[in-house]
């Protein structure tokens, strides 16, 4: 199984997946076809802003349980579909939605210092993680806010990438950090 190589928390310091990278991380042979993308926690609406000027999804969600940052990224996105709910109970809604359709799926909906939780659920990501490992598809997971893997604060001291590469296991194709996300390649089943 591949791991990537380490990068400093500096240089990870409010990376954003950036529309020509959307570009070349899709451009990858059996996924170049993915065609959807959800983001779980959208903040300030910006990821969701990038997918969507890249020009490289014909449908977008966005899925943000705080009414502030939901009516922002709302009136940023218009073209996008904006869910205003806890991403444990509306994720399974669009997966099961899509349960045919590999996506591209970018997970950002733990604890933010700057605005912190509202949700039952204020760590969903290994839920989330789960939710798709249970999917068998050949989808792209993109884990931001990859600067707080391993620091001891919330769940973040379990959030490690050998811990999720165990969680997915033989289903990694492949693996990098990239923009400040741990991003997996997985194989269906």
């Amino acid at each position: 199984m591949m791991t990537p190589q380490p990068v400093s928390r500096k240089h990870m310091k409010g990376k954003r997946i950036r529309a020509k990278r959307f570009k070349q991380l899709l451009a990858k042979p059996g996924y170049n076809k993915i065609k959807i993308f959800i983001e779980t926690g959208t903040w300030e609406g910006a990821q969701n802003k990038i997918a969507t000027d890249s020009n490289k999804f014909d449908i977008i969600y966005g899925i943000e349980l705080d009414n502030h940052w939901y009516k922002i990224t709302k009136e940023l996105n218009p073209k996008s579909i904006i869910i205003h709910g806890d991403t444990v109970i509306e994720l399974p809604k669009i997966l099961e939605r899509h349960s045919n359709e590999p996506l591209f799926i970018y997970l950002d909906a733990h604890y933010c210092v700057t605005n912190p939780p509202i949700a039952k659920s204020s760590f969903p990501l290994w839920k989330e993680l789960q939710l798709i490992k249970d999917r068998g598809l050949s989808d792209i997971v993109a884990i931001d806010d990859v600067k707080n893997f391993g620091v001891d604060r919330d769940d973040w001291k379990t959030t490690t990438i050998e811990n999720i590469n165990n969680l997915f296991g033989d289903s990694i194709v492949d693996c990098l950090i990239s923009d400040g996300a741990y991003i997996i390649y997985l194989k269906g089943l």
